[in-house]
């Protein structure tokens, strides 16, 4: 390029150039006889070449004729000033090109899904998202947003389209290939696309395991291991909650407390796996038998308690009742005749959870005293 320039401006004809860069020197010549030319040379010129500030080279022009140079003045400065220009322009695009391949290799290596789209179609996705996802890139090309996220993610994703408001750090639900569920956290971004155009850039990772084994610790933590119905820790808990909330809202809530008849003699008679049945046959019979809302417990040993909200004393007797039915008429191969007994009460002014629990505690130690097999209502 700098002959070109010299023979554009008829500079190069009688001229040798002496290149200095790093110690070394590259001759270039009209001249076969350059080197020797130079020690006869009547006029010279140097350009000193910086890059980036520093000094980087020199190019050094002789001539046999004297003056040679002067009238170029001109032109051998902007030589100087394109020269420079193209080292620096080279040094920023291997900088470019080195921070490209970086952000392209931590992005297609990393254990973050990332996927570039917008509401018409899918433009990038990294290694990650096919990996965990189960897709490969020629289906890629078929999918739009919505075939990966839920459909319960659908109107988020339009308002945050719309308004071009980010989504920052959520719970989001993905659809894999498989139409499995995966649960991930994710952020969705918006950036200007060369076209000028909005393309989101969605970043995320996959927390199910994390999702499964927080519902999992969740669950041990309330539930009763045996029977699979509340434990006594959650159904203190809801009860105090439920008490606050029909005092505020003066709503009827009732209680039901009852236990297994003669459950230490099935368990010296039979044995602990056998009574284990029983509590199992009896918790199960009871989930049958009431409503969603209902909160059914397992209040310590053959215990149980049921919170029954938006219902009355006489409603709460009534499911007592069927639900005494329920246990009496179950059969077991072991030929054990199964009862229990019941006690119910309602929610008044005065309650607190504590003294709600002592008033039906008193009801089911009435239904005992007096027979058992029965329900006592105070």
């Amino acid at each position: 390029k700098l002959v070109d320039v010299l023979e554009k401006e008829d500079m190069f004809k009688d001229v040798c150039i002496l290149i200095r860069h790093k110690g070394t020197d590259d001759t270039i010549s009209s001249s076969k006889t350059c080197l020797e030319d130079i020690g006869e040379s009547l006029s010279s010129y140097i350009i000193h070449i910086l890059k980036n500030g520093d000094t980087y080279g020199s190019i050094r022009l002789y001539s046999k004729k004297e003056n040679y140079f002067d009238e170029y003045q001109e032109i051998l400065l902007n030589l100087k000033d394109k020269i420079e220009h193209t080292l620096n322009t080279v040094k920023l695009k291997e900088k470019l090109d080195y921070q490209n391949k970086l952000v392209k290799s931590i992005i297609q290596n990393t254990k973050i899904g990332v996927l570039v789209f917008d509401m018409d179609g899918v433009y990038y996705a990294n290694d990650y998202f096919f990996e965990i996802l189960g897709y490969d890139f020629d289906e890629l090309k078929a999918l739009t947003i919505f075939d990966i996220l839920s459909p319960i993610h659908v109107k988020n994703l339009i308002d945050a389209f719309a308004n071009k408001m980010p989504i920052l750090s959520q719970e989001l639900r993905v659809v894999k290939k498989d139409n499995k569920i995966l649960f991930v956290k994710g952020t969705l971004d918006f950036i200007k696309n060369p076209e000028n155009k909005d393309n989101a850039v969605f970043t995320f990772v996959d927390i199910t395991k994390e999702k499964e084994l927080s519902e999992l610790l969740l669950k041990q933590s309330i539930e009763d291991t045996l029977t699979g119905i509340y434990n006594r820790r959650y159904l203190e808990d809801k009860l105090g909650r439920h008490v606050n909330l029909a005092k505020r809202y003066e709503r009827p809530r009732s209680v039901i407390m009852f236990d297994i008849d003669f459950f230490k003699h099935i368990n010296d008679t039979f044995g602990h796996d056998v009574g284990d049945k029983v509590l199992i046959a009896t918790a199960k019979a009871v989930s049958e038998n009431i409503r969603y809302t209902d909160i059914f417990a397992r209040y310590g040993g053959e215990e149980f308690i049921i919170i029954a909200p938006e219902t009355t004393k006489e409603d709460a007797k009534t499911l007592a009742e069927k639900l005494r039915v329920s246990i009496e008429n179950l059969g077991f191969e072991e030929g054990i005749n199964v009862t229990c007994s019941f006690g119910v009460v309602s929610l008044e002014k005065p309650d607190t959870k504590e003294t709600l629990l002592k008033r039906v505690d008193d009801a089911l130690y009435e239904a005992k005293r007096t027979g058992r097999n029965k329900v006592v209502v105070l």
